[in-house]
């Protein structure tokens, strides 16, 4: 059977994780978990694979109740989504299951929650409507983030692109200088470093500033007495250009990136005003 996939698209399948889409989180061991939010998993998708070329669609979402094997207790809640991934071209649809617990589900544990260890008062009827509101939302959340789950374990199948080294002992292939490649909004801030053959832009100290300079509209006679402020801004540190590591320089990208769409948004808004 044909690949589906151009030798582009299998290029850029191979490439190592871009270090903007990598998150971490405190896991319940207590240990730093790493992974990449939902919406990135959905922007990678509509790169790689285009636009109306891949589909999902929910199977199931339900509520479990967790029970203890000993006792026999509940000792939480969590919503458990089965999600089925289609791509175009592909021999078949990949189906994943993901869960994701109800953080807040007992009011009594919701209001002592909020309240000074020493009050053990009755609960008033508006602690209980504030918990009860919290409750909704919690389930809310959690019965999204199932089906977000499913959906990212789905997308895990095509590699590294969509986090799939992150799994087992999380370790994440990133090479010596970080080879950033973006989803379509992260791709507007690094245009002006493309080579003239449209090759992705390698990352580095000197493809960085000019982009800091038109993201935050900065002179040129002013760019090396602004760049420092701005790494001390991002690292709360300072760094000279020749010791920022890969993950910093990431860290710098993704400042940019986010200044850019803060300008798009104020554009947009101060149009629409306009337009109104």
């Amino acid at each position: 059977m044909e690949n589906p996939f151009t030798e582009e698209q299998l290029t850029l399948f191979n490439s190592p994780l871009p270090l903007p889409l990598l998150s971490q989180r405190k896991g319940a061991s207590g240990g730093m978990l790493k992974y990449i939010e939902g919406h990135d998993a959905i922007d990678q998708a509509n790169r790689l694979f285009g636009y109306g070329n891949w589909a999902c669609r929910t199977l199931s979402c339900v509520q479990a109740i967790l029970i203890d094997p000993v006792n026999g207790e509940s000792v939480g809640i969590a919503y458990k989504a089965q999600v089925e991934l289609t791509v175009r071209g592909c021999v078949a649809p990949i189906v994943e299951v993901g869960s994701q617990p109800v953080a807040s589900w007992n009011v009594t544990d919701v209001v002592m929650g909020r309240r000074k260890k020493e009050d053990t008062s009755p609960i008033q009827n508006w602690e209980k409507a504030s918990a009860q509101r919290t409750i909704v939302e919690a389930h809310e959340h959690a019965e999204k983030g199932a089906v977000t789950d499913a959906l990212k374990r789905a997308l895990r199948t095509f590699g590294n692109q969509f986090g799939n080294s992150l799994y087992g002992d999380g370790h994440v292939d990133i090479p010596e200088t970080y080879n950033g490649t973006q989803s379509p909004q992260r791709a507007t801030t690094t245009a002006s470093a493309q080579s003239q053959n449209g090759a992705t832009p390698i990352i580095t100290v000197a493809t960085l500033k000019p982009l800091f300079a038109s993201a935050y509209n900065i002179p040129a006679d002013k760019l090396e007495e602004k760049w420092p402020m701005f790494v001390v801004s991002v690292l709360k540190k300072p760094v000279a250009d020749k010791d920022l590591q890969i993950h910093q320089l990431g860290q710098l990208h993704g400042a940019i990136v986010a200044r850019e769409k803060e300008k798009e948004q104020a554009a947009r808004a101060k149009a629409q005003k306009s337009a109104a």
